[in-house]
């Protein structure tokens, strides 16, 4: 009887043992996963080109618009990247909000637009720059 006993006590502690390596494991798996997405999450990267003042289509000078465009960007390589278009980037926004009419560029929804503009633009001009979306900070119409 005592035999019994003790191969009964000696299997489950094995049994317990087993279980809480195996629980043990799944733990450290489930902390491992969380600390990979935690590092794929990161703080955006923005890079904003500020205060762009253009004469709108069919104003004779007479209405302008200033506007602030931020992008944000893949990651930290491209914002030293993003640095060297920024001439290149001022003419595509200029030439972009210029090509609008008033009517246009007050037109409700209308932002959505040339955000699109633009960053199709860059898409096509700027190939190596990794450009993820288009934000407007700015928009004033006079």
């Amino acid at each position: 009887m005592k035999n019994v006993i003790s191969f009964f006590t000696f299997s489950l502690f094995m049994f317990a043992l087993i279980l809480s390596n195996g629980c043990g494991k799944a733990e450290s798996k489930e902390l491992e996963e969380k600390e990979k997405s935690e590092q794929k999450i990161r703080d955006p990267i923005f890079y904003e080109v500020s205060d762009i003042i253009v004469n709108p289509a069919e104003t004779m000078g007479k209405r302008f618009a200033i506007t602030s465009i931020a992008f944000e960007l893949k990651d930290e390589k491209d914002l030293e990247k993003i640095k060297q278009y920024d001439v290149k980037l001022k003419d595509i926004i200029n030439s972009t909000i210029a090509q609008k009419t008033i009517e246009e560029l007050t037109r409700i929804g209308y932002k959505d637009v040339i955000k699109t503009e633009i960053f199709q633009t860059i898409k096509k001009n700027c190939k190596d720059l990794q450009v993820t979306n288009v934000y407007i900070t700015k928009y004033f119409i006079q």
